[in-house]
C-alpha cells in the first residue's frame, strides 16, 4: 500500500522542495483560494478519482484511492479550516522570505513556471494553476508531475509577493535555459564561429558582425533595466520574450497575441514593435508590418530587426514601382503603335498611302 512520503516523495519542484507539503498544489488551486473554493475543488477531485469513473485498469483504481485518502484528503482538512490555513499561508510566506533572504536564485524547472517568473501577476498565476489543475488527476500517472508544476507556481508567485525581482541580478544562474545557452555560446569562439557561418533565425542573424551583436547587447540590458523600474515594463520584458519564443517556433499568432498584450503595458518598446512588424510580415500583412517597423525605428532609429526587414520592404516596394512603370511604358507603346495603325487604315491606307 502506498503511503503518502512515496506519493510526495517522488516531487521535488517548487515548495515541495523544502521540505514542505504543498497542499494547494495537491488540490490544484491558487494559495489565495478561499473556502468554497477548496471544496468544490476537493469534491471535484474525489469525483474523478472515485473508482467508478477513473478507469478499469485495476491498478489504475487502486492508485487513485490511495492518492484520494493518503494526499488529497489531508491536503483538504489542512486547508479547510481558515485559521490552519491562514497558519500554513505563514509558513508558505517564510519559505518564500528565506530563499529571498538567503539571495538565492529562483530556477523553475516548468516552462509554465518560467513564464509565471517573467510576467508575474495574480491573472496569470491564477490562469496558469487553472490550466494545469483541468490536467491534473485525469491520468493518475502523472498527477505527481502536475503536482510539481503547481508547486512551482505557488512558490514562484509567493517569493514575487514577497519582493523577488527576477530581473534584479544579471547571473546566468537566474536566466531560462535557452540564454543561458546562449551566454555559453558567446564565450566560446569556435562556437561564435559556427554560429555566424550557420544558416539560423532572425534573432540568429543579428550577431553577424560584431557592432550589430554589441548594439543588440546594449539594447537588451536597457530593456532589462528598464523591466526593472516598474511591475508593467517587467510584464513587458516577460510578454515580448515569449512571443520571442513564439516566433522562432513559428507560431506567429500566438506571438502576435503576446506582443499586442506587451504593448498595453509599455508602448515605448522599439522591439515590441519591430517583433510585430515580424509577425504581421509573415501574416502577409505588409502594410500592418511596415506601420510597425516604421514606429519600431521613431522611438529607436538603430533598431536592427526594424531596420534590416523594413530595407527589405522598400526594396520590394521599389522593384515593384519600377515593373508596375515598365509596364505602364510598354502598355502606351502599344496604345501608340496601335493608334498609328488605325491613321492608316481606311481606303488610302490599304493603297499603302
Amino acid at each position: 500500500m502506498l503511503r503518502s512520503s512515496d506519493l510526495l516523495g517522488q516531487v521535488d519542484m517548487g515548495i515541495c522542495k523544502y521540505n514542505a507539503n504543498d497542499h494547494y498544489a495537491v488540490l490544484g488551486i491558487p494559495v489565495t483560494a478561499d473556502t468554497a473554493t477548496i471544496r468544490r475543488r476537493y469534491l471535484k477531485i474525489a469525483k474523478s478519482l472515485h473508482p467508478d469513473v477513473h478507469g478499469r485498469d485495476p491498478q489504475d483504481k487502486e492508485k487513485a484511492t490511495q492518492v484520494f485518502a493518503k494526499i488529497v484528503s489531508p491536503a483538504y482538512n489542512a486547508l479547510m479550516h481558515e485559521r490552519e490555513r491562514v497558519e500554513y499561508g505563514a509558513l508558505l510566506k517564510l519559505i518564500a522570505k528565506r530563499l529571498m533572504k538567503g539571495n538565492q536564485k529562483l530556477q523553475p524547472e516548468s516552462e509554465i513556471a518560467r513564464k509565471l517568473l517573467y510576467a508575474p501577476s495574480l491573472a496569470n498565476y491564477q490562469k496558469y494553476v487553472k490550466e494545469i489543475a483541468e490536467l491534473q488527476y485525469q491520468d493518475i500517472g502523472q498527477s505527481m508531475a502536475y503536482v510539481g508544476q503547481l508547486s512551482e507556481l505557488n512558490l514562484v508567485y509567493l517569493a514575487t509577493q514577497q519582493g523577488y525581482n527576477h530581473f534584479s541580478n544579471s547571473d546566468t544562474l537566474s536566466m531560462p535555459r535557452e540564454k543561458m545557452v546562449e551566454t555559453a555560446q558567446s564565450r566560446n569562439p569556435a562556437s561564435q564561429a559556427r554560429r555566424s557561418s550557420s544558416p539560423s533565425s532572425y534573432s540568429n542573424s543579428q550577431t553577424t558582425d560584431s557592432t550589430t551583436a554589441a548594439r543588440a547587447r546594449e539594447q537588451t540590458a536597457a530593456r532589462k533595466r528598464k523591466a526593472e523600474q516598474s511591475p508593467a515594463n517587467a510584464k513587458a520584458y516577460g510578454l515580448v520574450k515569449q512571443a520571442e519564443t513564439y516566433i522562432n517556433q513559428k507560431q506567429w499568432g500566438l506571438a502576435l497575441k503576446e506582443l499586442r498584450t506587451a504593448l498595453t503595458f509599455d508602448r515605448t518598446d522599439s522591439k515590441c514593435y519591430a517583433l510585430l512588424g515580424l509577425v504581421y510580415l509573415h501574416q502577409k500583412q505588409g502594410g500592418m508590418a511596415k506601420a510597425s517597423f516604421q514606429q519600431a525605428l521613431k522611438i529607436n532609429p538603430k533598431q536592427p530587426i526594424a531596420r534590416k526587414y523594413m530595407d527589405k520592404l522598400l526594396s520590394k516596394t521599389g522593384n515593384t514601382s519600377n515593373k508596375s512603370q515598365t509596364t505602364k511604358g510598354k502598355s502606351q507603346t502599344k496604345t501608340q503603335t496601335k493608334k498609328q495603325d488605325k491613321q492608316k487604315g481606311g481606303f488610302f491606307g490599304w493603297l499603302g498611302g
